[in-house]
């Protein structure tokens, strides 16, 4: 029967969660609840931010991140991209990680 041995020279795992991400720079327009319906189709109030970044207002789902946001705060947020499908349409979701 084979030993196994431990390997002393491993790198350390790090944050390697599975996505697309973006970086968003812009000003924070307002902070605000967003009335979304779960897979269920029971109605939940979700926080989001709304960001002018450039010429296009995004809104941010905060997802579990406390950090508070002023109006007209100047943020660079990382955010993660999640794309919905629904019939033939695709809507982009962006969460704050």
């Amino acid at each position: 029967m084979a030993v196994k041995t431990k390997s002393t020279n491993r790198k350390p795992k790090g944050d390697k969660t599975p996505g697309v991400y973006m970086l968003i720079n812009g000003q924070v327009i307002d902070s605000a609840f967003k009335e979304e319906k779960t897979k269920r189709g029971f109605p939940t109030s979700l926080e989001i931010v709304r960001v002018q970044s450039g010429k296009r207002k995004l809104e941010i789902y905060k997802g579990t991140a406390t950090t508070k946001f002023k109006k007209n705060q100047f943020v660079e947020l990382k955010c993660r991209i999640h794309k919905i499908k629904s019939g033939n349409r695709v809507s982009t979701k962006y969460i704050l990680t």
